[in-house]
Order: structure tokens, then C-alpha cells, then sequence
């Protein structure tokens, strides 16, 4: 449990819930689309939908200017979301934080690990960024999906996602796992989870691929090999003719 945060600024991010269906976010590319649902437990009195994963990473991001805050709020950066899983099928959630430059480029970067979702209840993912020098952009990166691997949207529910600024307390001491990094790493999902990783841009922040789980290229290797043994088939029985 974390000590309780100081008072900060309002949500800076929009459609908060999937109150406007998918509006405001961004894809992570190569990633499968979050959906929108009725929430049968609604995350607070204001909400009555949520963004729900599904069988493969789902993950999307929403960027915001720090330029647009109030001037008293100085303080740390605070990146939160709510999350849930089904009672009949298990699912992970997965929060990522990042500061940027005024050119996109990451400065900062944290991230929650793999988190098992609780079963129809909210629960809360918080990351607490310390502020650093040229950051102008904040982001926040939201990934799920079931355990289970059911077709359909059976994954871990999102809901409240938030960015706020803390008001400087004298101590921005960051209270999320720490990056000593000068030039951090960008937003890669988790590996080893399903996840085909490749060579992206989010938000104009360049990525680079982590390492490519073998089991997935030796698939990719076969399926080649079998479609030129298809196409060297038809040649030859299409020269007979």
C-alpha cells in the first residue's frame, strides 16, 4: 500500500472509461483493439462503461501536454488506472508511464509488472513519475487480456485511467519502480506473454524490439517454407501444361 499522495491537478486524460467508445486513445500498434462494455460493476457513480482486453495483448496509450497545467502544480507525475477481471475467467493488466520531450522522445519511462486482475472488484495500478528536466508530454500505456485465451473480449476490464500532476511537496521522491536511465527505454509490452513484438513508433517515440521469443520465429520460418513449397507445386504443374 502506498502512503497517500498529495493534492494535484485534475484528470488531464479524456474519456477516462470508455465513455466515448475508443476516442482520445491510440492503438499500440501490432496489438489487438481494446472494446467498450456495459460495466456490471461500474467503477464509481459517474461511470457506467468500461475498456475491456481480450485473448491477445490489448493496448492502447493517450498522450497529454504538461505545458496546459496550472502553474502551482509542479510536483511529480501520477499515472493510475483501475482494472478488474471476470469471476469465470482469469486475466492480467499491465501500466506503463512515460515522459517525454517536446520532440517525443522518452526521458522517462516505468511500468508496473504483469498483474493478475481481481475478480470483480476494482483495483488500483499507480505509478508515480519524478519530474525531469525538458519533459513537456506525459503518457500513459494500458495493456490486458485473459489468461485463458478464450475468443472474445473475456479479458482484464480497465476503467478511470488517470494523469495528474502532483503539487510540489519539496520531496518528489518517486514511489514507482525506478529508471536511472538518462535515455530511457521506450513502452514495450510485456514478453514472453503471446505477444508478437516488432520494430514500432508510439506517439512519434521510436521503439526498439526486444528479443523475438524463438518459438514464434521458428513458426514464421515454417509457415515461409510451406508457402514456397505451395508456390514451387504450382509452378511445376502449371510448366507441365
Amino acid at each position: 500500500h502506498q502512503s497517500e499522495l498529495p493534492a494535484g491537478t485534475p484528470n488531464l486524460l479524456r474519456n477516462t472509461s470508455g465513455e466515448e467508445g475508443l476516442r482520445h486513445w491510440s492503438r499500440f500498434p501490432n496489438s489487438t483493439p481494446f472494446a467498450v462494455e456495459r460495466s456490471d460493476v461500474p467503477v464509481n457513480a459517474q461511470a457506467s462503461t468500461n475498456f475491456v482486453s481480450s485473448f491477445r495483448w490489448c493496448a492502447m496509450t493517450q498522450r497529454v501536454d504538461l505545458r496546459d497545467v496550472d502553474e502551482r502544480a509542479r510536483g511529480a507525475i501520477e499515472v493510475s488506472a483501475k482494472f478488474m477481471a471476470r469471476t469465470d475467467c482469469p486475466s492480467v493488466f499491465h501500466l506503463e508511464g512515460l515522459l517525454l520531450d517536446r520532440d517525443g522522445r522518452a526521458i522517462l519511462h516505468e511500468k508496473s509488472p504483469v498483474l493478475d486482475a481481481p475478480a470483480d472488484c476494482w483495483e488500483t495500478a499507480r505509478l508515480v513519475l519524478e519530474r525531469r528536466p525538458g519533459a513537456v508530454y506525459a503518457m500513459i500505456v494500458i495493456a490486458g487480456r485473459d489468461s485463458r485465451f478464450w475468443q472474445g473480449n473475456y479479458g482484464s476490464k480497465v476503467a478511470d485511467c488517470f494523469i495528474r500532476v502532483l503539487m510540489s511537496t519539496g520531496d518528489e521522491s518517486n514511489t514507482g519502480p525506478s529508471n536511472d536511465n538518462d535515455e530511457a527505454e521506450l513502452p514495450l509490452l510485456p514478453t514472453g506473454h503471446g505477444m508478437d513484438h516488432q520494430r514500432r513508433e508510439v506517439a512519434g517515440v521510436d521503439g526498439t524490439a526486444p528479443p523475438v521469443d524463438p518459438r514464434n520465429d521458428q513458426n514464421r520460418i515454417g509457415k515461409e517454407v510451406l508457402i514456397l513449397l505451395v508456390l514451387l507445386v504450382a509452378l511445376v504443374v502449371g510448366g507441365g501444361r
